[in-house]
């Protein structure tokens, strides 16, 4: 019998048969519980076992993987916009570790493009596609400022420990 399964915790959709269901790998196991799954699979890996391993689910979870740290990636840089975003329209209200919870949070983002130098190629697309989402949260929480339509900040000083905007008004970077 033919059935289509969800397998990897984005739900992708893959053709399976019933053959494939009793080839005897840990799929199962998957579906029981993933942390032990995870570990199981790890142990066979290592134990030159492939034949064992559900090589679909297996390859669904190591994509999933990048997507994760692409995801990761766009709600830091959306954090970090609407952070700069209200700074830059509070002035007064700068106290405390507020530039500190900043910086760390350029960290943590700078953290996760060394681990995959290769997302740092799409800091642009990220930026373009979270400033829209940080300026809506940004104007929820300040009031009597709008916000700029377009993204304000380059990727570089989303990145940039020692960027704040001081000024008094912010040009928008695309056109």
């Amino acid at each position: 019998m033919n059935t289509y399964r969800s397998y990897g915790r984005d739900a992708c959709l893959t053709w399976r048969t019933e053959e494939d269901e009793t080839m005897g790998t840990n799929a199962e196991l998957y579906n029981q519980d993933f942390y032990a799954w995870t570990q199981e699979t790890a142990a066979l890996i290592a134990a030159g076992k492939w034949h064992e391993i559900d090589q679909a689910l297996l390859a669904d979870e190591v994509a999933g993987l990048g997507r994760d740290d692409k995801r990761e990636i766009g709600r830091r840089v959306q954090h970090i916009f609407k952070e700069l975003l209200v700074w830059w329209a509070m002035p007064g209200e700068r106290r405390g570790n507020w530039a500190s919870a900043i910086i760390a949070a350029r960290a943590r983002l700078e953290d996760i493009v060394a681990d995959s130098p290769s997302l740092k190629g799409q800091l642009g697309e990220v930026v373009a596609k979270e400033y829209r989402w940080a300026r809506s949260k940004a104007q929820d929480q300040v009031t009597g400022c709008v916000f700029t339509e377009g993204c304000p900040f380059t990727a570089a000083q989303v990145l940039d420990l020692d960027f704040f905007p001081e000024s008094a008004t912010l040009e928008s970077s695309t056109p």
